[in-house]
């Protein structure tokens, strides 16, 4: 849990200062997290994890998503110029 929670806090700051390629870099540590959140053990051991942390990663996931999805919006208009430049490029 610490593990997920800190690779999410890198996320948010990443994300907060517009820093996208560092969250490229990260996204390898954070998907390992994620992975390991997803084992057996780390259900079983969640019963140890007070009802405030999970809620705080909770809080932290909704964020990230929130941000990737701003994002995601941001950089579409840019996206579509690239494939529109691609297919313009390719028609003969």
């Amino acid at each position: 849990m610490a593990i997920l929670s800190e690779n999410l806090q890198s996320f948010l700051l990443a994300a907060e200062q517009g820093e996208w390629d560092r969250i490229s870099d990260l996204s390898e540590q954070f998907l390992s997290a994620l992975e390991a959140a997803k084992k057996a053990n780390f259900l079983t051991n969640i019963a140890s994890i007070n009802h405030r942390e999970i809620q705080n990663l909770l809080t932290m996931l909704q964020s990230a998503i929130e941000q990737c999805s701003i994002r995601k919006y941001q950089i579409a208009p840019l996206i579509k110029a690239f494939a529109i430049a691609k297919d313009v490029s390719n028609t003969p």
